[in-house]
């Protein structure tokens, strides 16, 4: 499945209106945060005017990535904070219902597998389904596998294909020589998603 968003072409369009807006040697000087698609000031440890202790501010920002110290106006949090908050659950919600895109499990040679989840619904409903694999899934794995090895592979997307559409080659890439070189045996590498595969 195609990424729903093109961040190389969103951060093109905001820099091509820099350009407009401030002169082209500017904008290319200009950091551009393109890892959320979104140009949103930070909220973090900004937007609280004076803090009750100073010293301790930047500790309690570095331990923990919680929307901590982002301020209020009146009883309501204020307008760059809304607005990543939005952008970070509609960012949660797209991972979540992303799909692993299946020309990278074929590149990989991964075979798919399915769990005890019928569909996507289900497994947000009852994840625990999503965890076990199904009875077919299991005679597949038996019948590929052959003779127990030591060690049997098996990638599951969870709640975040997006994280495995991303990262999945470059792990995997390290993993199997890492595997060999510590003589460890293992069985083909699987993909299972949290759900069953279509």
């Amino acid at each position: 499945m195609k990424p729903l968003v093109d961040r190389k072409k969103v951060e093109a369009l905001v820099r091509e209106a820099l350009a407009r807006e401030i002169g082209a040697e500017q904008a290319a000087a200009r950091d551009v945060d393109s890892a959320g698609a979104l140009l949103i000031p930070p909220d973090r440890g900004v937007n609280i005017g004076e803090p009750y202790d100073p010293r301790v501010m930047p500790d309690l920002l570095r331990a923990t990535p919680a929307r901590i110290a982002v301020g209020r106006t009146g009883p309501r949090y204020k307008t760059n904070t809304m607005l990543r908050f939005r952008a970070d659950h509609a960012a949660a919600k797209d991972a979540v219902v992303s799909e692993v895109d299946p020309g990278l499990l074929a590149d990989l040679g991964l075979f798919e597998l399915t769990t005890r989840a019928p569909d996507k619904p289900t497994f947000l409903q009852r994840p625990d389904l999503g965890r076990t694999l199904s009875d077919e899934a299991r005679a597949s794995l038996a019948e590929r596998i052959g003779r127990a090895p030591t060690l049997v592979v098996i990638y599951g997307d969870g709640l975040s294909a997006a994280a495995i559409n991303q990262h999945l080659a470059t792990f995997h890439h390290a993993l199997l020589p890492a595997l060999a070189s510590r003589g460890i045996a293992h069985a083909p590498p699987s993909s299972c998603a949290g759900r069953a595969s279509r």
